[in-house]
């Protein structure tokens, strides 16, 4: 049941990336046959250094930046309860992202729905829409090479790559 659960959370880290995306955070729940339930809290969290009093306000752009904790939620309860190993789990969203997915009705709107607000010039724009800008519509095919090859490093690296290799370099 755990390998499900991170595999479907991965998976929609790819199909509705607005809600779900490897830059959010994750509570789990998780209960065990004849275990206690137990939580894994992967909330964002400030970086280092963080000073409240002197740093930026904002709810959009860097000052609404910080560190995700899905990523490590998720491969640490795959670590504690899981079977399969995470290049196992990590397929179903790798294949997603590489090969495209329908993009679910919810998502077309939520991407329609901030399209006058960006930057053309974004790399949101050049990720998640069509070149003018245009938003695509529900149904219609998302392909993410680059979510793609983030995934196929966490399942060759593991979490490590994505807080402290080349991803996190790369995000930073």
């Amino acid at each position: 049941a755990v390998d499900a659960a991170v595999a479907a959370a991965f998976a929609l880290a790819v199909a509705e990336p607005t809600q779900s995306g490897l830059g959010g955070r994750t509570q789990m729940l998780v209960m065990m046959a004849g275990a206690r339930a137990h939580g894994i809290d992967g909330t964002t969290e400030v970086p280092a250094g963080y000073d409240s009093l002197t740093a930026p306000r904002g709810e959009h752009g860097h000052a609404a930046v910080g560190i995700p904790g899905t990523v490590a939620a998720l491969t640490y309860a795959l670590e504690l309860h899981g079977t399969l190993p995470l290049a196992a789990v990590l397929e179903p969203a790798l294949s997603f992202a590489r090969d495209g997915i329908a993009l679910p009705a919810g998502e077309a709107l939520r991407l329609a729905g901030v399209a006058g607000e960006l930057d053309p010039a974004s790399e949101l724009v050049r990720v998640f829409y069509r070149p003018g800008a245009e938003p695509y519509g529900a149904g219609d095919t998302l392909v993410q090479p680059d979510l793609a090859a983030v995934l196929q490093t966490l399942a060759a690296e593991g979490r490590d790559a994505f807080y402290r290799g080349d991803i996190a370099r790369r995000i930073a």
